[in-house]
């Protein structure tokens, strides 16, 4: 997954509510959010698909008016090449697939699911607002195999997370003032390998940077893991046919 972060200017969120209302504090942030999510999946079939996410892009027939499933698109290549077979946009509650990847959308979410990861994009306000994007994306990822069953070990900023010792990494932070204002400039960094500027990348679908293992070959591990539940699925077919023959 790749993004595109923008400068943004808004009032610091307080969790202190009056009268069934949140309060309002009065500390300018002077930061970013994430406006673009471009997801690069690669199928069983060596197809490329491609998803975007635009949290800018209103739509066409509510003009003035966003959307959270407005501004999202999907591609999906012919094999073994990433010259796109289709590409179509993706309207609310609608499905697409591309091989055995499945991409879905709800009011405000995008939902993609892998072999390997479940991954939501979720259009929001910026909240307080100043200047800048009025809209933001967050991003939601989880497993859906065992992290020993990766056929390669993740990494990217949030990737790299996954690095087999079920520990969380902890980097910097800012630290948000009582008062006055702030900017903020952490970038995760003493969680991450190198610096942040190891992890830009020069196109939305790009997957080659510095620690790139978008083209690694499979760790043994999970392909013996990927074998066993293949020859246990086997097994299984099987011995339901036993079972209906027998009966």
């Amino acid at each position: 997954m790749n993004v595109r972060t923008t400068e943004a200017t808004f009032l610091l969120p307080t969790a202190k509510w009056d009268a069934n209302q949140r309060t309002h504090s009065h500390i300018p942030v002077h930061g970013t959010f994430v406006t673009e999510a471009h997801i690069v999946m690669r199928t069983a079939q060596n197809r490329y698909f491609n998803v975007t996410v635009d949290a800018l892009t209103d739509n066409e027939a509510y003009p003035g008016v966003w959307l959270g499933w407005s501004g999202v698109t999907a591609s999906c290549s012919m094999r073994k090449t990433r010259d796109p077979l289709w590409t179509k946009p993706v309207r609310i509650h609608e499905s697409r697939n591309c091989d055995e990847i499945t991409i879905k959308t709800d009011y405000t979410s995008t939902t993609m699911l892998t072999r390997e990861f479940n991954i939501t994009v979720i259009k929001l306000a910026v909240y307080d607002h100043i200047s800048g994007p009025t809209r933001r994306l967050d991003m939601e990822i989880s497993l859906r195999v065992p992290e020993a069953a990766l056929m390669a070990q993740p990494h990217g900023i949030i990737g790299q997370g996954w690095d087999g010792t079920g520990k969380p990494r902890k980097g910097k932070t800012d630290t948000y003032p009582k008062e006055g204002s702030i900017t903020t400039s952490a970038m995760a960094e003493g969680a991450i390998e190198g610096v942040p500027t190891d992890y830009q990348i020069s196109s939305p679908y790009e997957t080659r940077y510095k620690y790139s293992r978008f083209d690694a070959v499979p760790r043994k591990s999970a392909l013996d893991m990927a074998k066993r539940a293949y020859t246990t699925v086997v097994r299984a077919i099987a011995g339901s046919g036993e079972r209906k023959m027998a009966l």
